[in-house]
């Protein structure tokens, strides 16, 4: 039903939709009506060879090979965006500090979160969903996977760990 909900197969079927659709921005009932069916979650790759093992202790946040979760920031100004909106294309430093890490790579790019930094995380959601302290680090792959995290990230790691997740790690790392 979901799928002839979203894709209506006859003229009768899109008519319902339309008016279900158009119901719903104003009347609580007819939102029961809307039928999108189970919204997909993205799958998780613990295993995956272009992950970096944890080497440090994590209570909970997105482990090497799951999808990062998508969090509110606020910027300099005072405007609210979420993570998923200011994640550049390509690998990514995302860091709970107002400084870079040690030798970041060529070719990727930096989000700083923290007191001073160019975003902040002033609900704590990031904090929180990702189990950051100030100095955390994670490497997020183009994907939006979590390539490594670190509680202290250094050269020679993030170095290795991006290797990896461009599958360029020697056999046996």
């Amino acid at each position: 039903r979901s799928t002839d909900f979203i894709a209506p197969q006859s003229a009768p079927e899109k008519v319902l939709r339309d008016a279900a659709l158009g119901l719903a921005r104003s009347m609580p009932f007819a939102k029961r009506m809307i039928n999108s069916g189970r919204l997909s979650t993205a799958t998780a790759y613990p295993q995956s060879p272009l992950s970096t093992p944890d080497i440090d202790a994590w209570a909970g946040g997105p482990s090497p090979g799951t999808a990062v979760p998508d969090v509110p920031l606020i910027d300099a100004t005072g405007q609210r965006r979420f993570l998923s909106e200011i994640l550049p294309h390509g690998f990514v430093l995302l860091s709970m500090s107002n400084r870079a890490p040690p030798h970041v790579p060529a070719g990727v790019e930096l989000v700083l979160v923290g007191d001073g930094a160019p975003w902040r995380d002033v609900e704590g959601l990031l904090a929180n969903r990702f189990d950051m302290e100030p100095g955390s680090t994670y490497l997020i792959r183009p994907d939006t996977h979590v390539a490594a995290r670190w509680r202290h990230c250094d050269a020679e790691r993030l170095q290795a760990a991006l290797a990896r997740a461009q599958g360029r790690a020697e056999e046996g790392e």
